[in-house]
């Protein structure tokens, strides 16, 4: 890749893509540790450490400045234009180096700490570019790997401390400047809950249009079965806290499903019940390409009933399994009935069959009315 002109577009587009797509699949399919990554980094920035950067011409300025520097000239105190203008001769600034610049016209936007490592590589080899190039890289390899141990040991004193994790989603937001303050304090006074979720304004087309889950005042704590048992999920996600403790690890069950954030609630009031909040802290977003947004009425259904069939396993208790075998029906008929209106025979079908199976002897004229649309024939 070094050795390619960088106007050389599809060729570097070509290994920029490819070489994005080995890290995708290393991302998704290999079971990363951070130390491993790292280590990978570090060693491919060594395997280019002695590489001349060929995608940028920067490099040029970074020599420039250095050797004004290093002859006790000011490098903000002109642009590079004048000092060939005015026929003031500065050793190394000549007319092949200004060539090679990409701002002739400009002062120098780098710093001082910056202008001594330009410096200090000029002095050491005054008349090679190359050779003050590699000290400039040596310097920058350097600083990125005191970045990455600081980075390390922030996140290591995070992990030892951190007592809750919040979330929010990029197409969310919080509007609430104490939302987090007020979260941690009732779950400290709670400490039976697993995670506190409050109220959101839902937002669609710039327009707030209502306030979800906006539940009764009167009930403060939720159980499983109390959320699992909802048309859809009443803690939205970007209105979650929840104790870190609990975040260690998590079964298959919650990590592949699609409705990741209602099984992950489901899991939690496994270890202490949900806490509710009364007040709007956050705005989820409604918009075409949400993950929930984009689906149909049809494949928002099946996902539900993925979800419930998934829920259903977690509940020993008779009574909570009925209630939701009972939602499991009301979303068959539901789906089955505007798949029925629409006559939308694809759809009949797939839901008259899980009707038969799940709750034959439920609404029998709407499953003759089924048949009926199947057997009209198409126009």
């Amino acid at each position: 890749m070094y050795e390619l002109p960088r106007n050389q577009f599809y060729p570097l587009i070509g290994i920029i893509v490819g070489l994005f797509l080995i890290y995708w699949l290393l991302h998704n399919f290999w079971d990363e540790n951070v130390l491993i990554i790292i280590s990978l980094g570090v060693l491919f920035r060594l395997f280019v450490l002695f590489a001349f950067p060929n995608l940028s011409d920067d490099v040029f300025r970074f020599v420039w400045d250095g050797r004004l520097t290093v002859n006790g000239e000011n490098p903000f105190l002109h642009m590079p234009s004048w000092y060939l203008e005015s026929k003031n001769i500065i050793p190394g600034l000549n007319q092949e180096l200004y060539d090679q610049l990409n701002s002739h016209e400009y002062f120098t936007v780098y710093p001082p700490i910056l202008q001594y490592i330009f410096a200090f590589s000029v002095w050491l080899f005054p008349n090679d570019i190359y050779a003050s190039t590699i000290v400039m890289k040596c310097f920058i390899f350097l600083a990125e790997c005191g970045s990455i141990a600081i980075l390390l040991k922030l996140f290591k004193q995070f992990e030892i401390h951190a007592k809750y994790i919040a979330i929010c989603e990029g197409d969310d937001f919080w509007n609430d400047p104490f939302k987090l303050r007020k979260q941690v304090d009732i779950l400290e006074k709670n400490q039976d809950c697993s995670f506190c979720f409050t109220d959101v304004n839902t937002l669609q087309d710039g327009k707030i249009i209502g306030v979800h889950p906006n539940l009764s005042r009167d009930k403060q704590k939720f159980t499983g079965i109390e959320l699992a048992d909802q048309p859809g999920s009443i803690a939205q996600t970007c209105s979650l806290v929840i104790r870190r403790q609990y975040l260690e690890k998590f079964p298959d069950w919650v990590l592949k499903s699609y409705t990741l954030d209602w099984c992950l609630q489901l899991y939690l009031t496994k270890l202490g019940p949900a806490l509710y909040l009364p007040e709007v802290t956050a705005t989820y977003r409604i918009h075409e390409k949400g993950i929930w947004s984009k689906l149909s009425p049809f494949e928002g259904w099946k996902k539900n009933l993925e979800f419930y069939k998934t829920a259903i396993k977690q509940f020993k208790k008779q009574s909570s399994r009925n209630r939701l075998e009972k939602r499991i029906k009301t979303t068959i008929l539901e789906a089955l009935e505007l798949a029925n209106i629409q006559a939308n025979k694809k759809e009949i079908q797939k839901w008259l069959f899980q009707k038969l199976i799940s709750c034959p002897l439920e609404t029998i004229p709407q499953t003759l009315h089924s048949f009926r649309l199947l057997l009209v024939p198409s126009n």
